[in-house]
């Protein structure tokens, strides 16, 4: 058995909105977790997610894919 070793690379978006329509969206053909959170500001708050992306020792990916996926990601939830 082969064993590797290889420092992660992780990228996380954090965004206000309803979880379902997100989960919706990251079905979509991205493995990816997603964690309900709230926003807290002066006068209110609004709920929202945080949605995690790795790059995952075992099947390594070249180093700017982890963060290109999340930026296309990131469009996505916003639109």
């Amino acid at each position: 058995m082969l064993n590797k070793t290889l420092p992660a690379r992780w990228a996380r978006i954090y965004i206000a909105g309803p979880i379902d329509v997100a989960k919706q969206i990251i079905r979509e053909g991205l493995c990816a977790t997603i964690t309900p959170t709230d926003y807290i500001y002066t006068g209110g708050e609004e709920a929202g997610i945080v949605v995690g992306l790795i790059d995952y020792p075992r099947f390594p990916k070249p180093v700017d894919e982890i963060t290109n996926r999340a930026v296309d990601l990131g469009h996505k939830l916003r639109a």
